[in-house]
């Protein structure tokens, strides 16, 4: 995975009935190619123009559930981020809801559902009970 990367040109195959198939991508400012199955780009509702404008390609564009809810917190408000990289989450505070962590977590590739998966839910509210003492989340 590459975070904060510009792409500067796709590689497609070469063989018969693959050449629509991404085999490497070259990123602005390095001189080797990147050798990939496939390409996964997380840039928003808006790829799918930007692919079409900057490389004349159409790509599908597929919808990413998350979840997140708001946990009250005494903590001052501050623009910083947590991120737990190892749990896969990140708090921050709403700016909508002062006195009050957001907690984003997961991407999962599920079409048009739009209903929440009791497993995962569980799961985020276990972690943040697990990690989010004042103490060390604030020094995290």
């Amino acid at each position: 995975m590459l975070y904060n990367s510009e792409i500067e040109s796709f590689i497609f195959n070469e063989e018969e009935g693959k050449k629509h198939l991404v085999r490497a991508v070259k990123i602005r400012g390095k001189k080797e190619y990147i050798e990939c199955d496939a390409v996964v780009l997380c840039a928003g509702s808006f790829i799918a123009r930007m692919m079409k404008d900057n490389f004349g390609l159409i790509c599908p564009v597929i919808p990413i559930k998350g979840y997140s809810f708001d946990i009250p917190t005494d903590f001052p408000d501050h623009s910083l981020h947590f991120q737990f990289k190892s749990e896969a989450f990140v708090a921050t505070f709403s700016n909508y809801k002062p006195g009050t962590w957001r907690i984003a977590a997961f991407g999962d590739l599920s079409g048009q559902d739009k209903s929440f998966d009791p497993r995962r839910v569980r799961y985020l509210k276990n972690l943040v009970s697990d990690l989010m003492d004042k103490n060390e989340a604030h020094s995290y």
